[in-house]
């Protein structure tokens, strides 16, 4: 499971970038979906810290505009099933 805030979340949702609802959202990325993922945070200007020692492998933490790190994590099934 893919936890991101809600700010990270609307990236990936189109419509009106109003102020995101308070709490985390939930959705899965599948491994394939990384560099995606990737190209749409650095898109939005979003700094993207690439996986290290530590890191789950293929993980990539996100630091969000209010300064959390988020922790992005690629697992098996994409985010469209998840919207579906």
């Amino acid at each position: 499971m893919l936890y991101v805030t809600p700010w990270l979340a609307l990236l990936e949702t189109p419509g009106p970038s109003d102020t995101p609802t308070a709490g985390p959202l939930q959705f899965t990325v599948s491994s394939s979906d990384t560099a995606r993922v990737t190209a749409m945070v650095e898109k939005h200007n979003v700094p993207v810290i690439p996986p290290g020692p530590r890191d789950i492998s293929g993980s990539l933490r996100v630091i969000d505009p209010d300064g959390h790190e988020v922790l992005v994590w690629p697992v098996e099934h994409d985010v469209k099933q998840r919207r579906a």
